[in-house]
């Protein structure tokens, strides 16, 4: 039986990325105590593990880096730390630590702007893809999407990989035509929100025909001679009217939703 990857995070990971931090902190200055206090240890563990010989594994580093540069330089951020978000992971993938950088910093974005107005009923999300990804799992996404809550947005969940199947899937049926295309953001959409995107200077194709929504936008996919900035689902009986934005990453598809948010609230 293999072990699950939480449980190895809990019982291998996590205290080898403690004591990295701790000597991070200490070949900073700190003391050990103020070392040991910031991670969660004792003082005569940080000592221990200062004079332990230092073990060489790729994701222990990344993390520890990740931990220690927080406590390093503290700010001030909306939604999830960028170091806990990136252990909701799990694993390391090429490509993997930048393109979740990306989509936290689309998401700081978004949450600092709060573009409300362009948030569906069912939930804003934002793919991102890796430049070698070709199934769902290998994009990251936003498992209970970015939701409406007492006026603000929030991310219910953290970001992950396989986090939306739908929305990868359409994105990966564009980076066929285009490997460029990395980052799909979903929008509320309907005929003035696709008019204001056309106001702003984006081409948008409309889903048309039978069939269900990604069937429509595969369609759309393959037909268009070249990708467009936008498609417009005009929505169905029980189906939502949506804006799908294409972007080269998450926060190119971010700043197009805040360019985008003006337009439609006046």
């Amino acid at each position: 039986m293999t072990v699950p990857a939480c449980l190895r995070l809990a019982d291998e990971v996590f205290p080898k990325v403690r004591a990295a931090a701790a000597r991070r902190l200490v070949a900073e200055g700190w003391s050990q105590a103020r070392a040991a206090k910031a991670v969660g240890l004792s003082q005569a563990m940080v000592s221990r593990h200062v004079a332990a010989a230092v073990e060489l594994d790729p994701l222990v580093a990344a993390l520890a880096d990740s931990l220690a540069e927080e406590v390093l330089h503290p700010q001030a951020a909306h939604g999830p730390s960028p170091w806990c978000a990136t252990l909701t992971v799990g694993q390391v993938r090429p490509g993997g630590d930048a393109a979740l950088a990306d989509l936290l910093a689309a998401e700081r974005l978004l949450r600092a702007a709060n573009p409300i107005a362009l948030v569906p009923q069912v939930g804003l999300n934002l793919a991102r893809a890796l430049p070698t990804s070709v199934s769902p799992d290998d994009v990251l996404a936003f498992p209970g999407r970015l939701v409406e809550a007492g006026g603000r947005l929030v991310s219910p969940v953290p970001p992950a990989f396989g986090g939306s199947g739908h929305l990868a899937r359409c994105l990966l049926r564009l980076r066929l035509r285009d490997p460029g295309t990395l980052a799909l953001a979903n929008v509320r959409g309907g005929p003035k929100v696709a008019a204001a995107a056309k106001r702003l200077g984006l081409k948008v194709t409309v889903l048309a025909g039978d069939g269900g929504a990604e069937e429509r936008f595969a369609r759309a996919a393959d037909a268009a001679r070249a990708l467009p900035d936008a498609f417009h689902d005009p929505g169905a009986v029980g189906l939502e009217p949506c804006l799908y934005l294409l972007a080269p990453d998450a926060q190119s598809a971010a700043r197009r939703i805040l360019a985008l948010t003006p337009l439609v609230t006046v």
